[in-house]
Formats: C-alpha cells, sequence, structure tokens
C-alpha cells in the first residue's frame, strides 16, 4: 500500500507540473509564435526545467517506490540533469534574442535585458541551481568511494535547503 501512495503522491505532481508548459505551448501556438526567435520559446523551456523536471526530481528522490537507494538517486539526477539541460537551452534563447546583431549596433540595448528583477533572479537562481548540481554530482556520487560517509552526512542538510530554495 505504501508503494501505491508514492506512485499516486509522484504521478499526480508530475501531472501537476506539467500543467504550466503545456497552458503556454497552447497559448504560444494561438497567440504568438513558437519559433527560436520567441521569448513564448524561453518560458516554455524554463517552465519545462525548473517547474517540471526539477519538481519532478525533488519529489521523485522520496517517492519512488524502487528500494535501491542508488536507483533513487540515479533517477533524481537524470531528473535534474534535464532540468540542467533545459535550464541552458532557456537561458541560450533569451541570450540569443537579446543579443541579436540583426540590427544597429550603435543603438544595442541588448544589456537593458539583464537590468529586470525578472533576469536578475533567473540568473541568481541558475547560478545557485548549477552549483547545487556539481555539489550533489560530486558529494553523492556512488561511484566516488573517496567521499567519506562522514562528509556526505554533513553535507545532506545543505544540498537539502539548497535544493527547496532553488525550487521555491
Amino acid at each position: 500500500m505504501h508503494n501505491i501512495t508514492q506512485i499516486v503522491r509522484l504521478v499526480s505532481t508530475t501531472v501537476l507540473l506539467l500543467i504550466p508548459p503545456i497552458l503556454l505551448i497552447a497559448y504560444g501556438k494561438k497567440y504568438a509564435s513558437l519559433t527560436w526567435d520567441s521569448s513564448i520559446t524561453h518560458g516554455i523551456f524554463m517552465l519545462f526545467g525548473f517547474a517540471t523536471f526539477m519538481g519532478t526530481a525533488v519529489s521523485s528522490f522520496k517517492n519512488m517506490p524502487f528500494k535501491s537507494r542508488d536507483t533513487r538517486k540515479l533517477i533524481h539526477a537524470l531528473l535534474h540533469t534535464a532540468c540542467l539541460v533545459f535550464m541552458l537551452i532557456g537561458w541560450a534563447q533569451i541570450y540569443k534574442i537579446t543579443h541579436d546583431s540583426h540590427g544597429d549596433q550603435s543603438n544595442d540595448h541588448s544589456h537593458d535585458h539583464y537590468l529586470s528583477v525578472h533576469s536578475w533572479l533567473g540568473v541568481l537562481t541558475m547560478i545557485i541551481f548549477a552549483v547545487t548540481y556539481v555539489f550533489g554530482a560530486v558529494i553523492f556520487n556512488p561511484y566516488l568511494k573517496f567521499i567519506k560517509p562522514s562528509i556526505r552526512m554533513a553535507a545532506k542538510p545543505y544540498h537539502i535547503s539548497a535544493g527547496i530554495g532553488v525550487t521555491l
């Protein structure tokens, strides 16, 4: 019965986290362009990365029905890797839009994009996520035998706190 509850929690979390990007895709198809040059595409990649993949990764570690901790770690890491890939694609996409060199170079306003609170929070979130990702990949990697269990135990609360902070 415990496994059924875990599966229901994981599936319902994932389905709920799929709603925003799907709605944005529907909106983009109807009212905007879903081309690489569209800022809607940036939102879609960021929503899939940060909302769907990261949210599912956070939920998956506790709610996976697998008994093997290493299997749960692997799935958790793969979902976070998907988040990282989507995050980087979303950032590259908005970077391309804001630094497109089609216009007059003397009238370049691409730097204005990085003056908004949205951009600052986005860049800060990406940096914290990337640091937490690398930190977790090194410290909690079961194949790196030279990392002592005491170091893993000491790092665990910081990893969890940073993960929750980035997710919120």
